[in-house]
């Protein structure tokens, strides 16, 4: 070989490095990023701060009833629905396959409770075309001064599991103390 010709281009800035290429929420990374900041915000003003974690109830039936185009169709819906609840200052991101996050900076966990049960009440009501109805179960989790994202994110994992043990369709929260 006598040369060899590269192109290299940065998309660290490019919007596609850092939205969902699907739902245009926050990617996993940039609310990795962000969510970190926010935390770090809160704890230096002293501010509450709470995160949601939602997953989509028996969202293996749908991709296998009516395919993953329509599968897909039904998580578009479901970040539409959130981008519409969330306020400006909220950030809102797809954490992997069916589930969702949303970091409520400045909102007490009985807010963030308030918020969550108002989305499951709005993905329940809403009629996703092919499909019909899907429910969601949720997790919320307020922090303290010591959690970091990760512990925070920990927490309400574990709460949205308790959701879906306990029926699905439903709001589990904590305080986080």
């Amino acid at each position: 070989v006598r040369g060899l010709y590269a192109v290299v281009r940065d998309i660290t800035e490019a919007p596609s490095a850092r939205t969902d290429y699907l739902t245009g929420l926050a990617n996993r990374r940039q609310f990795d990023n962000e969510g970190a900041r926010h935390i770090e915000l809160s704890r230096r003003h002293e501010e509450p701060i709470t995160l949601i974690m939602l997953d989509l109830d028996r969202f293996k039936v749908v991709n296998d009833t009516y395919g993953h185009g329509t599968g897909d169709e039904v998580l578009k819906d479901i970040a539409a629905l959130m981008s519409r609840i969330c306020r400006k200052s909220d950030l809102a991101g797809r954490w992997g396959g069916e589930e969702f996050v949303i970091l409520l900076p400045k909102t007490e966990v009985k807010n963030g409770v308030e918020i969550a049960e108002r989305l499951r009440a709005e993905v329940e009501a809403h009629t996703f075309p092919e499909v019909g109805s899907v429910t969601i179960s949720l997790g919320v989790a307020s922090a303290t001064t010591e959690d970091s994202l990760q512990d925070l994110v920990h927490r309400a994992d574990s709460l949205l599991s308790k959701a879906k043990q306990g029926g699905r369709n439903r709001v589990e929260m904590n305080t986080g103390k």
